[in-house]
C-alpha cells in the first residue's frame, strides 16, 4: 500500500483480486489489514471525475493503462469483498463516511466495463443488505443510471445493474414509505 510505483502497485493488487474472490477466511483476513479499506476507496476516489469518462477529449486527463488496471483491480477486490462487509456494520459504517455510494455511481458512467461492473455488483450487496444505501442510492440519481445499463451487453453488467434494481424495489424501497402502488413508483423512477 505505501509503493508509489504504479506498475509494483498492480503487480500486488492482481493476486489479492484473486486471493478475494471465493474464499471467505481471505475475504476476512483481507479486511483486518489495517488501512486497506481506506486504501481502496482511495485507489476508487482518485478516478472518479473525468479519467474514466469516455467523453474526456483530452489525452492528458486520461489513465495510462497502469492506472486504469490499479482501479479496476482495487473495484473487484471491493467487489469480492463485499459479501463479507456487508455482514459487519463497523467495516459498512467505515465506506459510508468515505461516501462510497457515490463513488461507485460515479464509476457506472466509466468507459471501462470492468470498472463499471464492479460497481453495479459491489452496489447490488450494498442495496441488498441496507435501507440506508438503498435510500443513498435513490437520493443521488441510481435509479435512472442503473435502469439504462439493465440493457447493456456486457452481460456482468446487465445482470449486476438488474440485481440492484431488484434489490432496490423489492425488498428495502419497497417496504420504505409503503408500497409502489400508485405514486410511489413513479417517484422512483
Amino acid at each position: 500500500m505505501e509503493t508509489k510505483d504504479l506498475k509494483t502497485l498492480k503487480s500486488l493488487l492482481e493476486p489479492l483480486l484473486n486471493l478475494t474472490a471465493h474464499c471467505t477466511p481471505n475475504k476476512i483476513d483481507f479486511c483486518k489489514v489495517e488501512g486497506m479499506l481506506d486504501f481502496l476507496i482511495s485507489k476508487l476516489r482518485s478516478t472518479t471525475n473525468t479519467s474514466l469518462s469516455s467523453s474526456v477529449s483530452s489525452s492528458a486527463s486520461q489513465l495510462s493503462p497502469t492506472e486504469l488496471a490499479i482501479v479496476e483491480n482495487s473495484g473487484g477486490i471491493l467487489r469480492n469483498i463485499s459479501s463479507y462487509l456487508v455482514t459487519r456494520e463497523d467495516l459498512i459504517e467505515k465506506l459510508r463516511s468515505q461516501n462510497i455510494v457515490a463513488i461507485l455511481l460515479e464509476q457506472l458512467k466509466a468507459a471501462s466495463l470492468a470498472v463499471v461492473s464492479n460497481a453495479c455488483i459491489t452496489l447490488s450487496y450494498l442495496a441488498a443488505r441496507s435501507l440506508q444505501d438503498a435510500l443513498k442510492i435513490k437520493e443521488l440519481g441510481g435509479i435512472q443510471i442503473l435502469h439504462g445499463l439493465t440493457n447493456s451487453k456486457h452481460e456482468p453488467i446487465k445482470l449486476g445493474a438488474s440485481k440492484t434494481l431488484q434489490h432496490l424495489f423489492t425488498s428495502h424501497l419497497n417496504n420504505y414509505n409503503g408500497s409502489f402502488k400508485g405514486k410511489h413508483w413513479f417517484t422512483f423512477w
